[in-house]
């Protein structure tokens, strides 16, 4: 399995996968649904936790005119494809995956953990949403345990409150604990807190809360299938989602012309220095 062929590397105890696809300043784990899935099982933990961020092209753009937030994601143990333009890049330089979207991976990771009672925190949103949010997983998969969950309030926490939920958390034990913050707010936290939590895997869902909550609708599987649903939420909420959808758009093929000269520009270096390599092998010897 391809999964197998991922190496594994230990910084100060803290572990990532190599990433396969760099866009703008992002380095992915470019891979299937079924792949990531399984990795999000195998993280190794020691004491500490792990970090998983779905980044789409908001946060490529983001990721480009802020090196913190770029640090965000690529020190994320793993980087997900939370986006059909950055799965099609990946496509095409012939790598097999899919879009693995935080709110479908939310729904995969808890189904597969059922039968092994992996346990499940929710971190963000509001109490209402995470009441309804708790509600709906628990009617889809009767068997999931639910360790807790918390709204934090809407500014920054106190060092004290900061630490009363981090014990909070850890002392439900969680394996899972999904944050519901939005990008990349969500990362930042996730990245801060890794050493605090124990033993768990942070995943940043963003709108998945709200999804699966029944807050907001989501966009038709064959809009979702087809890379359209951006369009679907501009339509549904066109002030709040018009400057994500609209500006980005067209920062984002700035990059992609960016990152494409620099591949054609290593791709010249290479040729002229195998061309040189040939050239010195062929000269008579003296």
């Amino acid at each position: 399995m391809r999964v197998c062929a991922y190496i594994q590397e230990f910084v100060v105890e803290k572990f990532r996968y190599d990433r396969n696809l760099q866009v703008g300043q992002v380095g992915f784990n470019a891979m299937t649904q079924t792949e990531l899935v399984q990795l999000i099982e195998d993280i190794p933990l020691s004491g500490g936790s792990a970090y998983v961020v779905f980044c789409g092209v908001p946060g490529v753009v983001l990721a480009d005119s802020s090196k913190e937030i770029a640090d965000s994601q690529n020190n994320a143990t793993l980087c997900a494809m939370d986006g059909m333009p950055i799965a099609r890049i990946a496509r095409k330089k012939g790598i097999v995956c899919e879009r693995c979207g935080g709110p479908d991976i939310m729904l995969k990771v808890i189904e597969r953990g059922i039968a092994k009672g992996k346990r499940h925190y929710f971190y963000g949103s509001t109490p209402e949403t995470l009441r309804k949010l708790e509600r709906n997983l628990k009617e889809r998969f009767p068997g999931i345990r639910i360790a807790g969950r918390f709204s934090p309030p809407f500014r920054d926490l106190t060092p004290e409150e900061d630490g009363e939920i981090v014990k909070l958390i850890n002392d439900t034990r969680p394996d899972y604990v999904w944050v519901g913050l939005g990008a990349p707010k969500q990362d930042f936290w996730m990245q801060n807190h890794r050493e605090a939590l124990h033993n768990c895997v942070l995943l940043g869902v963003g709108a998945a809360f709200d999804f699966h909550s029944e807050k907001i609708r989501r966009a038709p599987q064959w809009m979702r299938d087809m890379g359209l649903e951006w369009l679907y939420r501009l339509i549904r909420e066109p002030a709040r989602l018009w400057k994500r959808y609209l500006v980005n758009g067209p920062k984002f093929l700035f990059i992609r012309m960016s990152d494409k000269r620099k591949e054609r520009r290593e791709r010249r270096i290479a040729r002229n220095e195998k061309r040189m390599r040939e050239k010195s092998t062929k000269m008579p010897k003296k």
